[in-house]
């Protein structure tokens, strides 16, 4: 009876982290529409300016250095494009873990991205 619970406090802790990521990433001022959907993000590149294009490189480059530290290829992302020319762009998380151990990493790695990403807003909000 535990186990059933700790997982379903794990799941709404998991969701509860989504929801903030979400908000840091709108924060961010770069995207629109973000969503995430288990664990890929979709979501539109603001359209003005070269700030909007390097701030998208640094967070792309900054995770993928980060997480391949962090976790020695146990963690993947990948950005892909969906349609060029709407900017809509698709960030996916690959986990070698399976079972309750996926859900733990993937509240982990949620939570160092969101860490990230509240580090990037708080470096760059100054510039803006």
């Amino acid at each position: 009876m535990a186990i059933k619970q700790s997982q379903s406090d794990l799941e709404i802790k998991l969701q509860g982290l989504k929801d903030q990521f979400i908000e840091g990433l709108k924060a961010t001022k770069l995207v629109v529409n973000p969503r995430i959907d288990n664990l890929t993000l979709t979501y539109e590149q603001r359209r003005s300016g070269k700030e909007i294009l390097e701030g998208c490189k640094i967070i792309k480059l900054g995770l993928k250095a980060a997480l391949d530290k962090l976790y020695k290829g146990n963690v993947e992302i990948h950005f892909e494009t969906i349609e060029e020319e709407s900017k809509r762009y698709k960030a996916r998380l690959e986990l070698l873990a399976e079972g309750e151990q996926e859900k733990k990493l993937a509240y982990e790695v949620l939570a160092k991205i969101n860490e990230f990403i509240t580090f990037y807003n708080q470096a760059y909000s100054k510039k803006r």
